[in-house]
């Protein structure tokens, strides 16, 4: 496993990650490969996950959500995330069954950050969480 050191924050040395995936096996699946490194929150729809940002009052530093979900989809939730300042500077990490390993979604968000194809390798979802992490200092 890789050990990922520069993800530090200063209240309990973990960043905030929503996970927003309506299937528990990749729920389950990615929250294995996160829950070490991470402090996670899991919901199955993108008005779960609206609902926990306005809930919080510690913001997430990051959302990695699923594109096809029944009730918001992923592309909806990044567009309404994109038109609400506060939410506009959280990087939204896409993952999607229909994307190919070297297709790249092209939106043009400015709280995209890219895609992973499903099932997520660990270490391109390590890599890609803490390019998003590190792109967003300063």
């Amino acid at each position: 496993m890789i050990k990922v050191a520069f993800g530090a924050r200063v209240n309990n040395g973990r960043k905030k990650i929503l996970i927003v995936e309506d299937d528990p096996g990749m729920q389950k699946l990615v929250s294995f490969h996160l829950k070490d490194l991470y402090d996670l929150k899991v919901v199955s729809d993108g008005w779960e996950a609206f609902t926990i940002l306005n809930e919080d009052s510690d913001p997430q530093d990051l959302i990695l959500t699923d594109i096809e979900m029944t009730e918001l989809d992923g592309l909806k939730l990044i567009e309404m995330l994109d038109d609400i300042p506060e939410y506009r500077q959280i990087p939204v990490i896409v993952m999607s069954s229909t994307v190919q390993k070297n297709d790249e979604l092209q939106l043009d968000f400015q709280n995209y950050f890219g895609c992973l194809p499903k099932p997520v390798v660990p270490a391109e979802l390590y890599l890609k969480i803490e390019e998003a992490f590190c792109s967003r200092i300063g």
